[in-house]
C-alpha cells in the first residue's frame, strides 16, 4: 500500500517506522538494564549469604574449641553449672 502514497507521505510513514523502531530499541535497552540490575542484586544477596555462613561457621568452630576447654574443668563447676553446661553442650552438638 505504500506505493499508492505520494513521496512526502511515504517519507512520513518511513519516519514513523524509524521512530517506532527507536522506541522499541530504547524499551529493549531499559529491559536489559533492569534484567542486569536484578541479576546483580541476586548475586549480591548470594554473596552476602555466603559471607554470613562463613562467619557463622567460624563462630561455631570457636565455640566448639571453647566448649572443649570448659569440659576439661567441668568437675570444678558447681552442680548447677555442670548441669547447665551439659544441656548447652547437648544443644550445641545437636545443632552443629
Amino acid at each position: 500500500m505504500i506505493f499508492l502514497l505520494n513521496k512526502s507521505t511515504r517519507l512520513t510513514v518511513s519516519k514513523m517506522l524509524d521512530i517506532t523502531s527507536a522506541i522499541k530499541a530504547v524499551g529493549e535497552a531499559f529491559k536489559s538494564l533492569f534484567d542486569y540490575a536484578d541479576t546483580a542484586k541476586t548475586r549480591q544477596s548470594e554473596t552476602a549469604i555466603i559471607k554470613e555462613n562463613k562467619r557463622l561457621k567460624k563462630a561455631a568452630d570457636t565455640t566448639e574449641k571453647m566448649l572443649c576447654i570448659f569440659s576439661k574443668y567441668v568437675d570444678k563447676f558447681s552442680d548447677d553449672d555442670q548441669k547447665e553446661l551439659k544441656k548447652l553442650l547437648n544443644t550445641f552438638w545437636e545443632n552443629n
